[in-house]
């Protein structure tokens, strides 16, 4: 597993924000935000309900799945 794939999974188990670039912007299909304080407030909510964990899938290839 590279670097960025390490970090994104720490981030995921612990949700610690120093983990964040300043300039942090999250682009999902239904909300976008730019900045630290606004991604986890949009996710403040959703935190709370999350219980556990499992991942499926992961690539971190720019052109797997068809990415760009």
């Amino acid at each position: 597993m590279g670097q960025a794939l390490d970090i994104v999974n720490t981030f995921m188990q612990s949700q610690d924000t120093s983990f964040l670039a300043d300039d942090f912007r999250f682009i999902g299909p239904v909300y976008q935000t730019t900045g630290i304080e606004a991604f986890m407030k949009l996710n403040e909510s959703f935190f709370l309900l999350v219980t556990g964990m499992r991942m499926l899938t992961q690539f971190e290839k720019r052109n797997e799945f068809g990415c760009r």
